[in-house]
């Protein structure tokens, strides 16, 4: 089983989703293929920091918040991305990345 987890990492991803949207009775789901290319589209980048590597379906709108688990509500995110992103919506979520981003001091 692990080495079917290693070797399918698509597909190990969108049927946790499924069964996560499951239990909270949201509607759809996304198939591995619709993942891979939605990871594709992206670059293989996240799609809020542009970091590149292991990436996780992020709601754009939450589950929690009565946000479907279709392919339209999916985005590509890094594990950190996700995590801080939390139920925050989209837009919220790159508001505060871009306030972050302005209040960083300038490099010389």
């Amino acid at each position: 089983m692990a080495e079917y987890h290693r070797t399918h990492p698509a597909i190990v991803r969108a049927k946790a989703q499924k069964h996560r949207a499951l239990r909270l009775a949201a509607e759809g789901a996304f198939t591995a293929k619709e993942w891979t290319e939605l990871v594709r589209v992206h670059g293989g980048k996240c799609a809020y920091c542009g970091e590149s590597g292991k990436l996780e379906p992020d709601h754009r709108v939450a589950l929690s918040r009565g946000g479907s688990n279709r392919i339209e509500n999916i985005l590509p995110a890094c594990h950190r991305c996700n995590a801080r992103k939390h139920r925050m919506s989209e837009a919220a979520f790159r508001a505060r990345l871009a306030a972050e981003k302005d209040q960083r001091p300038p490099y010389n």
